[in-house]
């Protein structure tokens, strides 16, 4: 292989490698998404428009990571294709940029907020004398909602994006719900206006 064919491919690989790289890159990318919603703002070559709304406060857990919920309309006009979900970011203490980033479609958010109430009150309903148990709703691209229990006074509601596991009290699971409600009503909304 002649020496100009190398440098040129060096030169395009060195290219490709820095444009994946995350460092460059405002959204996080997870080409394994099953949601609609997910995979329609990971396409590329295509014009979409990101509506963002930001209802809720974020919610902070037992070890003080945050979860942001956003109420996300995307829309492509050259097909009109209009999809809408909730965008789910999960902050570390040390960071203030989104370290994972995660999305459910707006027809799983109804499911997922009858589930989450109902494990709001396991500890006072199941028999917690097994050594220990676990519920878990885990939504299409793989988040999971969840509670255990490894005795009658040592329970926790958690959040599982990815390889992050965050605890919630009861109270900060409250907020949470809140929180996922308030974006599924505001959906809701505008989805019964034709989003617009």
């Amino acid at each position: 292989m002649p020496k100009k064919s190398i440098i040129i491919f060096c030169i395009l690989f060195a290219a490709q490698i820095f444009r994946s790289s995350p460092v460059f890159s405002n959204e996080i990318e997870d080409h394994n998404l099953v949601t609609e919603i997910g995979r329609m703002v990971s396409q590329h070559n295509i014009f979409l428009i990101k509506e963002y709304h930001s209802t809720t406060e974020s919610t902070t857990s037992i070890f003080g990571e945050k979860i942001q919920l956003k109420s996300l309309i995307v829309k492509q006009p050259s097909k009109n294709n209009i999809n809408s979900g909730l965008r789910i970011e999960y902050f570390s203490k040390q960071t203030i940029n989104p370290e994972i980033i995660a999305y459910i479609d707006f027809n799983e958010l109804e499911d997922l907020v009858s589930i989450i109430k109902r494990m709001k009150d396991l500890p006072f309903e199941v028999e917690l004398s097994v050594p220990y148990i676990e519920y878990e709703y885990i939504t299409l691209d793989g988040l999971t909602f969840g509670f255990y229990s490894s005795s009658k006074t040592d329970y926790k509601w958690y959040l599982k994006i990815k390889n992050k596991k965050t605890f919630f009290s009861k109270n900060e699971l409250e907020s949470l719900i809140k929180n996922i409600e308030s974006a599924y009503f505001y959906l809701l909304y505008k989805k019964n206006k034709n989003y617009q």
